[in-house]
């Protein structure tokens, strides 16, 4: 394990040995940031960076992850369930103050990004409101993602739902189903998946 940054300013909390931790980065530019992760979690290559002050990640346990995760906003927060397992990089932008991602137990990725935010604003010329406004991300549990999906800030996966390759995600999905394209749409309902 590897700690870059204000270290001192910042909270770890490890149930698994920091000897089983060879491949975790953790980089703390801001203040405030709580980091837990629970018993048998396994890494191969993964970068956490704090760049803001007071933000969150809790793993829970028997957690396999790869890849990276950027709190780029104040207060943010992201869970990720216990059993829950990624087979490629992740990559997960917390892009705006105030921002959530939470994902369940016993989930199953390849190749995932998760984006609460585009990270630029987009204004209405005549009003000059905001129209992409960062939004939470939720998955509920056994959630199974295939490779080179986009979630987008607004989805909200239901348990036991499969999302095929390549699909883009920012909208609530059903449980038990199989969802896929871009944007994504139903396939089947009433499925089971086995890993």
């Amino acid at each position: 394990m590897k700690l870059i940054g204000r270290v001192d300013e910042n909270t770890i909390k490890l149930e698994t040995e920091e000897s089983d931790l060879p491949g975790l980065n953790i980089n703390f530019i801001g203040q405030g940031n709580k980091l837990v992760i629970g018993r048998n979690f396994k890494c191969s290559r993964l970068d956490i960076n704090f760049f803001k002050d007071n933000c969150t990640l809790f793993i829970g346990q028997n957690v396999v992850l790869a890849g990276s995760l950027n709190f780029k906003g104040k207060n943010t927060q992201m869970s990720i369930g216990s059993g829950t397992k990624c087979n490629a990089s992740l990559f997960a932008n917390l892009g705006e103050d105030n921002d959530k991602i939470s994902i369940g137990e016993n989930c199953l990725f390849a190749q995932v990004k998760f984006r609460t935010s585009d990270s630029h604003k987009i204004m209405d010329i005549e009003t000059g409101a905001r129209i992409n406004r960062s939004k939470d991300i939720v998955l509920e549990d056994r959630v199974w993602i295939a490779e080179d999906t986009l979630v987008k800030g607004g989805a909200h996966i239901g348990s036991g739902t499969v999302v095929g390759a390549k699909s883009f995600v920012s909208k609530e999905l059903k449980q038990n189903c199989i969802y896929a394209g871009a944007p994504v749409r139903l396939i089947r309902e009433n499925i089971r998946w086995e890993e």
